[in-house]
């Protein structure tokens, strides 16, 4: 949520920009702009937002600020802090999910589907992928606790929302911790063989899913960019 000072200097640069009075601007969804999310305005009951029809849109001017506010670069630096060799790896790795999260914030159901790559790839086909990667690594190879045929499907995507995937994320993220500081060992071996490499261990695994997901954070942002124009991680 965004504190009173925040919302009182976007009050007044609506007011600046826009040309509407500060009392007749509402916050309905006080979400500051990080990594794709955006403030959405309401005029005298009018709301601004991408994803309205031109009948249900704010005042020209209004609506075309938020269009600004949107495209602003914006960007959540991982925290700087001092932490042994697995809290350090797993902090990397719930940043870099939370990122490829956050890039489904304030997009359509539509708009996470829109293929706007050579390779096909969508925004929601990016996300879920990255949550079946960190279950076949630290669920299945790891520790075997899950089956492959029990993995998540990146491909079945009819029944899956914006809502599903990022609580999968999240769901994923809890399990992957639980089993790290279960182990605590850098040096544990992994229960299953890999497909293309002999057992690995813990610190191979989660150096990897780093990598991983870092490389997918990446494309997440520039299909982001491409969908609205919002920059940033």
């Amino acid at each position: 949520m965004l504190g009173r000072d925040e919302l009182r200097i976007r009050a007044r640069a609506v007011e600046a920009v826009a040309g509407v009075p500060r009392e007749d601007v509402d916050v309905v969804v006080p979400r500051v702009l990080v990594a794709g999310r955006f403030v959405v305005l309401a005029h005298r009951g009018a709301v601004a937002g991408p994803h309205m029809t031109d009948g249900d849109r704010a005042p020209p001017r209004l609506y075309a600020l938020i269009t600004m506010l949107r495209r602003v670069k914006t960007d959540r630096r991982p925290e700087a802090f001092a932490a042994g060799e697995i809290e350090t790896q797993l902090r990397f790795l719930e940043y870099l999910r939370d990122s490829v999260s956050r890039k489904l914030d304030g997009l359509s159901e539509a708009d996470v589907r829109r293929r706007l790559v050579p390779t096909r790839t969508t925004l929601l086909w990016l996300a879920k992928h990255v949550a079946a990667a960190e279950t076949l690594w630290l669920q299945h190879i790891f520790t075997a606790e899950v089956e492959r045929d029990e993995l998540p499907d990146e491909d079945e995507l009819d029944d899956e929302t914006i809502a599903s995937v990022q609580a999968l994320l999240a769901a994923t993220g809890r399990r992957t911790r639980e089993i790290v500081l279960a182990s605590a060992d850098p040096d544990q071996v992994s229960a299953r063989d890999t497909r293309h490499h002999s057992r690995v261990t813990l610190r191979w695994i989660l150096a990897h899913l780093v990598e991983e997901v870092a490389r997918h954070a990446g494309h997440a942002d520039i299909l982001r960019e491409l969908t609205e124009g919002a920059t940033g991680r």
